[in-house]
């Protein structure tokens, strides 16, 4: 033992005979005991040496020439002093032995801010906040000069990933979320953050708050539709109401709840009156909005009246006579009780005269109807009590009764069927005929403007029975002289021919062994080859008669002819087309009535059509009215085989033909197109025009008591 720990250290030298111990065996108690040992011995301690060739004892030993030398003890020369461990040789000196100069890692700090960086030093390293040390925290200086453990390093701590919240944003300064990195939230529009808006990740590696949330504080939107304004159905005291549900849209795209209030879904009935329909709409974060609109049914419908009816007039020899007669009944379709305010009672005092009694139905919402009823107390049993429109009554009494004549205004006229003279015996008061709402008026009367005039032709044909054959020739006829009829007028400027597209057709065929030639054609001789024109019906019963006599003659008095002898190897039969067809011409009427004009107006329009015969047969004589070609058939004209009869006078629709005037449907009637003639309106509606082709309503609800209404105020 104390050989090998003379190896690593040298015996202090000894001067003056004191022992003096160097720094290495003072701070080694096992070397101070080697060395005392060695003194009892006499051989020099380590850090010193004697030649051997020196006297004396260990008191003569000499030290190495630096404290920090060593030498093995009983060491004879100079050369056995070398440097302790962590020194080095520098000539007859030692040197420490220096490591590399540490420098703190970045984001970290030596303890006590020192770090030396000589042999035996000892530096400890630490990382500020936020940071983990990577390495050694100490680092000793070791004898070869190298600092002992590893490099160390600061590695900043880092905090969980943040992510953006729903419907949300989020911003952070750096990409690693390291230490002391600061991170921004904000919210979309319409959201509001709970929680902070700044989170910064502290040196726990944790955030220094919980991660914060966009709350939706916007109301859904919604709306509703434009207020709605109607009438309630007809007679009912409801309307059936459709709109268009309204939609809720949410910012966050979630679905809307929404409700209704009340609860109507539509369409539905709803009553008179006006209510209000809210629909509330709430998202999934509770936030609500709500849309209004109102239904208003309103009720335009008046009351209804039964029995708005005037008794009969009343015969009276008192000044004052007191009349009853039926109440009308009134309803109405809200179903309400009606205000009803009338103006006489029956019962009440009525005058000579007529007075009118009005009934006045008001129901809830301000409609009203009104009832008149027309007492008319007599003083005469033939007083005569209905003033005719446009006309008069000439009157002449005797002792047994009143004898009255109907006379029209000049420039006015009755139209057909009218009766002119009455009748009214004091006997009994009663008018022959006896009084009614049909009594006749006298309405405008004009010269008549328009003329027609018939013809018939025949055309030649092999056969004629094909009726595809017989409708294209009817066509192609119609269509040729209808373009050139114009023409027959044009010397005459102001009166305008037509043909009318009323041709018929008729197959005829000719047959030698009938004693007259003809024989029955496809069409047959009855009325379907009798002249069928519409205007027939509009001449006064002279003209009826003579036109019945013609149009019968025409349609019914065949040809005479010698029966021919049949011959051999000739046909029997020969076929031919009939056309029956009407010419029409008008004369403009002037603004204003001037009998005179208007009656040498009529005379040139009739003369004009009684010339058109002439001219009608050159042209149909000639080509392209003479001959047509319909596949390999040809039809031909029969030369001088053109018939017609005088021309007629006729009205337009709306009025009827008296003698050479047409006179306008009085007022109370309408022209049926049915029947050519002027006939009353029937119960619910009336007519206060003349010379019109239907009558007009009563307004919903009213009508009429009586056929022959004259004006809207007899619809109840």
């Amino acid at each position: 033992m104390v050989s090998s720990m003379a190896a690593k250290s040298k015996l202090p030298q000894f001067r003056n005979n004191n022992l003096k111990f160097s720094k290495a065996v003072r701070d080694n108690p096992e070397l101070q005991a080697v060395v005392l040992l060695l003194q009892s011995r006499k051989s020099c301690p380590p850090g010193t040496y004697k030649p051997d060739s020196s006297p004396g004892g260990i008191s003569t030993c000499i030290s190495c020439p630096d404290e920090n030398h060593t030498s093995p003890p009983g060491s004879t020369s100079i050369e056995d002093c070398t440097c302790q461990e962590g020194y080095r040789a520098a000539g007859q000196t030692c040197e420490v032995v220096h490591c590399p100069e540490l420098k703190p890692p970045e984001n970290g700090y030596f303890v006590q801010n020192v770090c030396n960086n000589y042999f035996n030093a000892a530096c400890g390293i630490r990382c500020k906040a936020g940071f983990d040390l990577v390495g050694s925290s100490i680092r000793l200086c070791q004898p070869n000069g190298q600092w002992s453990g590893s490099e160390a390093t600061c590695r900043v701590r880092t905090c969980p990933q943040l992510w953006a919240p729903e419907n949300g944003h989020i911003n952070c300064s750096t990409a690693d979320i390291s230490y002391k990195t600061e991170c921004f939230v904000t919210c979309n529009e319409g959201y509001k953050l709970e929680g902070n808006a700044k989170l910064t990740c502290q040196g726990t590696s944790q955030w220094d708050s919980k991660e914060p949330k966009c709350v939706d504080i916007e109301a859904p939107q919604i709306q509703c539709p434009d207020n709605i304004e109607t009438e309630t159905l007809e007679h009912q005291n409801t309307a059936n109401i459709s709109w268009q549900v309204p939609i809720a849209e949410d910012n966050s795209g979630d679905e809307v709840s929404v409700h209704v209030t009340p609860t109507f879904i539509p369409p539905y009935l709803l009553p008179i009156g006006e209510v209000a329909i809210t629909y509330r709409a709430v998202d999934k974060s509770g936030n609500e909005a709500s849309c209004t609109f109102s239904v208003k049914v309103i009720d335009a419908e008046p009351p209804v009246i039964d029995r708005c009816r005037s008794p009969p007039p009343i015969q009276a020899v008192e000044n004052e006579y007191p009349a009853t007669w039926e109440e009308p009944q009134f309803s109405d379709n809200s179903g309400a009780p009606l205000t009803i305010t009338r103006s006489h009672e029956p019962g009440d005092l009525f005058p000579k005269g007529e007075t009118t009694v009005q009934y006045i139905a008001l129901d809830p919402s301000g409609n009203n109807r009104t009832c008149e009823i027309h007492i008319v107390i007599k003083g005469s049993p033939c007083e005569i009590s209905f003033e005719p429109v446009n006309g008069n009554f000439t009157c002449t009494s005797d002792e047994v009764g009143v004898n009255c004549t109907l006379h029209c205004a000049e420039g006015y006229s009755f139209s057909e069927g009218s009766s002119e003279n009455y009748y009214c015996a004091y006997e009994d008061g009663v008018w022959k005929p006896p009084y009614s709402p049909e009594w006749p008026d006298c309405s405008l009367n004009r010269f008549a403007n328009h003329g027609f005039k018939s013809f018939e032709m025949l055309y030649k044909a092999t056969r004629c029975d094909d009726n595809s054959l017989l409708n294209g020739f009817s066509d192609a006829f119609q269509s040729a002289l209808g373009k050139m009829v114009p023409s027959f007028c044009n010397d005459v400027d102001d009166i305008d021919c037509r043909l009318e597209d009323q041709t018929q057709k008729h197959c005829l065929e000719y047959n030698y062994d009938y004693e007259n030639g003809f024989a029955i054609g496809p069409a047959g001789w009855g009325a379907a080859n009798q002249l069928d024109y519409s205007y027939d019906d509009f001449f006064d019963t002279v003209q009826e008669e003579g036109l019945s006599k013609h149009l019968s003659a025409f349609a019914k008095a065949a040809p005479t002819r010698v029966k021919r002898h049949k011959k051999l190897n000739v046909p029997m039969t020969d076929h031919k087309i009939k056309l029956i067809f009407n010419i029409t011409a008008s004369v403009p009427l002037p603004d204003e009535r001037n009998d005179t004009l208007e009656l040498e107006n009529q005379k040139r329009l009739l003369k004009t059509l009684e010339t058109i015969t002439n001219r009608l047969n050159r042209t149909l004589n000639k080509e392209p009215m003479y001959s047509f070609q319909f596949a390999s058939e040809l039809i031909v004209a029969d030369s001088n085989s053109l018939e017609t009869e005088k021309a007629f006078l006729f009205c337009r629709p709306g009025s009827v033909l008296k003698g050479r005037m047409c006179v306008n449907c009085p007022l109370g009637t309408y022209y049926s197109l049915e029947h050519h003639a002027c006939e009353s309106c029937w119960t619910g509606s009336y007519q206060d025009e003349e010379g019109q082709l239907e009558c007009k309503s009563c307004p919903s609800g009213s009508y009429t008591e009586y056929l022959h209404s004259r004006s809207i105020s007899e619809c109840k």
